[in-house]
């Protein structure tokens, strides 16, 4: 069986008191294995719905959420899709709750009832992908924002999920903070075939996805490869996004006779343009 996050044409809807509110409008997505998928829209497009959606922690109002084939609304593999499917929210300090980074990396596998070495072990390769070892034995909360994201993660690879999921990862974040963690997640993605699914409204943060799908208004507008979605300024603004500044300034490049691949849509491929260009003067 194909190993795949499917949504067959889910619908969400809110109710409150006398009002409702429909957060997701028949959505229909295929992520596979092996992919680094980036979600973006403007707040209240639906993004926040839509990662929930992904491990169950939001169930549809109509419609059909399959990871691998498991449907989210099976109670009986409810917990099994959990731990296919690991979450990281916006705010770390919301999943820490040990008061020492490798007790909270540990805490995870050792609810699942694992062998004591099958932790230890499982810890020692969170803190290494992650780049954690020299705080390990540090309290979380004394940490930097972009430290504790990694914390968060790390938690998260100890119970050796097939998806990870991070909604706004970088919000909270300063801009050195945020281009390591986007760091960590390539490398995730490059070394350990880690399927990402990055939620931002940072356009930035999502120049280095496979795929990226645009939500408006509960529906999916824009899905395609970055270099086709980013190029599509015009509509991009009318869902309230900006492309990234990378894009732009290629634009700016081009418009001055600067001879840049027309596939430029993210910092390091600039830099490798920009290198050539300044060999070819030499």
């Amino acid at each position: 069986m194909t190993q795949k996050i499917e949504l067959i044409g889910v619908s969400k809807r809110y109710k409150r008191e006398s009002s409702e509110r429909w957060a997701l409008r028949e959505i229909n997505l295929k992520i596979s294995q092996g992919e680094f998928v980036g979600i973006a829209g403007r707040n209240g497009s639906g993004k926040t719905t839509l990662a929930r959606m992904m491990n169950g922690l939001i169930l549809p109002t109509a419609g059909r959420v399959l990871v691998n084939g498991m449907d989210t609304t099976d109670s009986g593999v409810l917990s099994r899709i959990r731990s296919l499917v690991g979450m990281v929210f916006q705010n770390p300090d919301n999943q820490i709750v040990s008061p020492i980074v490798e007790e909270d990396i540990a805490f995870g596998p050792q609810n699942l009832g694992l062998p004591l070495e099958e932790v230890k072990e499982r810890v020692e390769r969170a803190l290494n992908v992650m780049g954690l070892e020299e705080l390990r034995f540090h309290a979380p909360h004394l940490l930097s924002g972009g430290q504790k994201q990694k914390v968060a993660i790390a938690a998260v690879m100890a119970m050796q999920p097939s998806y990870l999921v991070l909604d706004e990862p970088t919000a909270m974040l300063d801009q050195q903070a945020n281009y390591d963690l986007i760091g960590q997640l390539k490398r995730l993605h490059r070394e350990y075939n880690m399927t990402i699914i990055l939620i931002s409204h940072h356009m930035e943060d999502l120049t280095f996805a496979d795929r990226v799908i645009v939500l408006d208004n509960g529906c999916v507008r824009l899905d395609g490869p970055p270099v086709e979605v980013f190029q599509d300024t015009a509509r991009l603004e009318s869902y309230g996004l900006r492309c990234p500044e990378v894009i732009q300034l290629a634009a700016k490049l081009r418009s001055k006779g600067c001879e840049l691949d027309p596939g430029i849509v993210n910092l390091e491929q600039m830099v490798k343009n920009i290198c050539r260009l300044l060999m070819l003067k030499v």
